[in-house]
């Protein structure tokens, strides 16, 4: 026997044969289990993940929501509506491990991605992240894990398994294995693309999964004001922003203004996120002119910074 099949490569498919023209992804793992860095590989390599998933956690809320608030209906018209945009798409939510009987029956030609990792890392990572009791967070991850496998096991899903660990030390059979599940070519900078995303502990990652991140985003800059939002998504706690003109401190505000669209719970928990900072008198902006706005307190720009005037 050659060395090489002794080799553990931390992947394996389940119940697979050929790849159906259409399909449905589904990533499946306890929350900081590695289920982002399924969904982003996935993302590289050309998947739709939902109207609403974005880096670096790739989670459509529209669909997770509809389904964690048991709008099945509605769930069912966002999944048709991907399933008639996209011959293959996927979708990545932590908490979809509650409602696979429910995926497994309501997707079109389901695959599940089911990701392992070992039970005290994802402990530490939700004991800094959200400050959950570390050990007490391990017990809970290994029940999510034990509902997984009897999930396989009753159901005999088409899919793959993979450790998390593994898919991290070695990234090009990672992103060849998922590139397997695709009909169709790959091309060759799209793999590398996935490949290089595959990073430990991404920076982007941890500032997303912290208790007390603020989300927000800055949205207009014009010659009277600086305007946008900002927010922390599970508590109506304000949020205080700095603008800056190029480097420089440009004015502040509270974002504790109303605003319709910020109503939704995934963005604001009372719509009142909403910030304005009007441009001091005297301070003309230019074209090549950089304003960027911030938390204060915080480690990142809101999204949309820096703002360059054209």
């Amino acid at each position: 026997m050659s060395i090489k099949k002794l080799i553990n490569r931390g992947i394996s498919l389940l119940n697979w044969q050929d790849p159906p023209e259409q399909m449905t992804l589904i990533v499946v793992g306890t929350a900081r289990g590695g289920t982002s860095l399924a969904a982003g590989v996935l993302h590289h390599l050309g998947v739709f993940l939902g109207d609403t998933a974005a880096d670096p956690v790739f989670e459509d809320t529209r669909l997770a929501l509809a389904l964690e608030e048991g709008r099945l209906s509605d769930f069912r018209q966002i999944a048709r509506e991907y399933d008639q945009a996209h011959a293959v798409w996927g979708w990545k939510r932590p908490s979809s491990l509650f409602h696979l009987n429910t995926l497994l029956k309501e997707l079109r030609n389901p695959v599940f991605i089911f990701l392992f990792r070992d039970a005290f890392s994802v402990a530490s990572r939700n004991s800094l992240s959200v400050g959950s009791e570390l050990v007490q967070s391990m017990a809970n991850t290994l029940d999510e894990y034990q509902r997984i496998v009897r999930f396989i096991q009753k159901k005999q899903p088409v899919g793959m398994l993979v450790s998390y660990d593994k898919a991290l030390r070695n990234k090009e059979e990672f992103v060849d294995g998922l590139a397997g599940l695709l009909p169709g070519e790959i091309s060759a900078g799209q793999r590398e693309q996935a490949q290089a995303f595959i990073t430990p502990n991404p920076t982007a990652y941890l500032l997303a999964t912290r208790q007390d991140r603020i989300i927000g985003s800055l949205d207009l800059v014009d010659a009277q004001r600086v305007a946008g939002w900002a927010s922390y998504p599970d508590s109506t706690d304000r949020v205080t922003v700095d603008a800056f003109l190029n480097g420089e401190p440009l004015g502040q505000a509270v974002a504790d203004q109303f605003r319709e669209d910020l109503k939704p719970a995934s963005v604001s928990v009372d719509g009142h996120s909403a910030f304005e900072i009007l441009i001091p008198e005297g301070v003309e902006l230019r074209s090549g002119d950089s304003v960027t706005v911030r938390a204060r307190g915080d480690l990142v720009d809101l999204p949309n910074s820096p703002w360059t005037i054209s």
